[in-house]
């Protein structure tokens, strides 16, 4: 009887062990917003101001806190790596910059304007591309969902990067992507660094 019941519970935690590793799925996915196709020669010997993260979520902003970190330190690493032959302003200079002229209530103003309208404020672009000396900024936006129900646990995030003329407002390239888990037991958990690591090398793909 008692081997019974031993073998019973056994069966039982294999099973729920089967269902856990079964139900944890990854999705990965990508998507060109506008596609430059000669970036090479369009960014050649130009000069690229990496501008902060902007996260949205209706999570509490020091739960992104570490995912906007992660995704901020890899921005530079992927244009660098991406367009050798630019000069990229990384993104400690350009936050320095923007700090000493009191311009970040201007980059968050067109960050602002662009989420409600859609529409790129051509004069902001030009006051900043002109305080950081660059031909063109690369901005950025982070979407966060996160879900836990009892047993349930989910991590999804997306993000969106583009490339803007600061002189004049427009687009010359963008890019995005979306990855999102989900599991029981825990499995949907990701940690921070690998979730930014995919989100900019899927966002950075068609650059």
């Amino acid at each position: 009887m008692r081997g019974l019941v031993y073998r019973s519970f056994s069966a039982i935690f294999v099973a729920l062990f089967l269902m856990a590793f079964a139900s944890c799925m990854t999705v990965r996915d990508k998507q060109t917003i506008m596609e430059n196709t000669d970036s090479a020669k369009t960014f050649n010997g130009k000069t690229i101001a990496v501008l902060p993260l902007k996260a949205q979520t209706s999570l509490a902003p020091d739960s992104v806190m570490l995912l906007r970190r992660e995704i901020n330190q890899r921005l530079s690493e992927n244009l660098h790596s991406k367009l050798p032959s630019s000069k990229i302003k990384d993104l400690a200079i350009v936050v320095d910059k923007l700090n000493q002229k009191n311009e970040l209530s201007n980059f968050e103003q067109l960050l602002s304007t662009y989420e409600n309208t859609g529409v790129i404020d051509k004069q902001k672009t030009t006051a900043l591309g002109s305080l950081l000396g660059s031909k063109y900024l690369l901005l950025s936006r982070l979407k966060v969902e996160k879900l836990d129900i009892v047993l349930l646990r989910n991590t999804g995030a997306s993000l969106e990067l583009m490339i803007v003329d600061a002189g004049t407002g427009q687009m010359v390239w963008g890019g995005s992507s979306e990855w999102k888990r989900g599991g029981i037991f825990g499995a949907g958990k990701a940690p921070a660094a690998e979730v930014a690591e995919n989100l900019v090398n899927l966002a950075f793909a068609s650059l």
